[in-house]
């Protein structure tokens, strides 16, 4: 029989099939490595995507976190881990995109160190002040900061981050002077916006919803394109007319660079699968988070804006980790 050029095709593309398949056909399990502890809002997120993709695929999803440094020890661990698709990291905009300008040196690269297999989820910031505030939007907010200079601060859940930037752009749009105060973590920073202690915070929608619902602090502002449909009545920045203020807090899930590129395509496949189950993506939205899923080329391309764009803004600043 003649072996023509159209079968020595197919057999190249069964080869790579069975190369591909071989990957997930083995017993063991993915090991998905998160930089936050164990109940965390994004451990929930990746345990529920998690849950999902063992229905689907009948492959168990470990969850390994690894917390501390700024997601340094967690991106350590992986950039180390044999690039066999069987260890991922879940990266935040603040490892792969604010860390590399703010640290003079890291245990990791951001961009040479990792491929991409799809976005995550994303939330925006919202911006929320003290109730005693005489302000429902922005404009009125900076105008009674600049007659009450000694108010002028905010809170942020850790220097370096999107929350501690977004009150310097806030600063540079406006001609007002914020004082960054940071905090260690997402809840106490809003109990002292609570009870008198700080003049305006930036948080995402979960640490606020409660006391806002009480009327216990004001919510002004989204850094979202678009408003939260569970607050309808907020505005994004972009509407009151600061579009530099829209970003959202991001995650995508990494692999070590020298995956090969036909098991990252697989795994996004799968992954982007699960989190686009209706009952996923409720369970998501639910815990203020939508789901960025996409493919590895695009979320690539996505991490290097992100990275551009606040390494642009870090410069600014001039602040560096100690």
């Amino acid at each position: 029989m003649k072996f023509t050029k159209k079968m020595a095709v197919l057999a190249f593309g069964i080869t790579l099939f069975s190369h591909s398949a071989s990957v997930f056909a083995r017993n063991d399990s993915i090991t998905v490595v998160v930089p936050y502890s164990s109940g965390s809002v994004l451990d929930t997120a990746m345990r529920v995507v998690a849950e999902e993709y063992n229905k689907l695929f009948n492959e168990l999803i470990i969850i390994e976190n690894k917390p501390g440094a700024g997601g340094a020890i967690a991106a350590q661990h992986v950039a180390r881990a044999q690039p066999n698709g069987k260890t991922i990291l879940m990266g935040s905009s603040g490892m792969l995109s604010i860390n590399p300008y703010t640290f003079d040196k890291l245990p990791y690269s951001a961009d040479k160190d990792f491929k991409a297999i799809t976005g995550f989820v994303a939330a925006p910031m919202l911006m929320a002040i003290n109730k005693e505030v005489p302000a429902t939007n922005v404009k009125e907010f900076v105008e009674w900061i600049n007659s009450h200079p000694d108010q002028a601060n905010y809170g942020s859940f850790s220097t370096g981050n999107p929350s501690h930037f977004a009150g310097f752009i806030l600063n540079k749009a406006t001609g007002i002077q914020l004082v960054n105060i940071p905090y260690t973590g997402g809840s106490r920073y809003v109990q002292d916006l609570v009870g008198g202690r700080l003049t305006s915070l930036f948080a995402q929608r979960l640490n606020l919803e409660a006391f806002y619902k009480e009327g216990l602090l004001k919510i002004i502002a989204t850094s979202g394109e678009n408003r939260d449909s569970a607050l309808p009545d907020v505005a994004t920045f972009k509407e009151q007319g600061l579009p530099d203020l829209t970003f959202m807090m991001w995650t995508a899930l990494l692999v070590p660079a020298n995956t090969d590129d036909m098991v990252i395509k697989q795994l996004s496949q799968r992954f982007n699968e699960a989190m686009s189950q209706p009952a996923i993506t409720q369970r998501l939205k639910d815990i203020d988070f939508q789901s960025i899923a996409s493919s590895p080329e695009k979320t690539n391309e996505f991490i290097l804006s992100e990275s551009k764009r606040w390494g642009a803004i870090v410069k600014e600043t001039g602040f560096k980790v100690n």
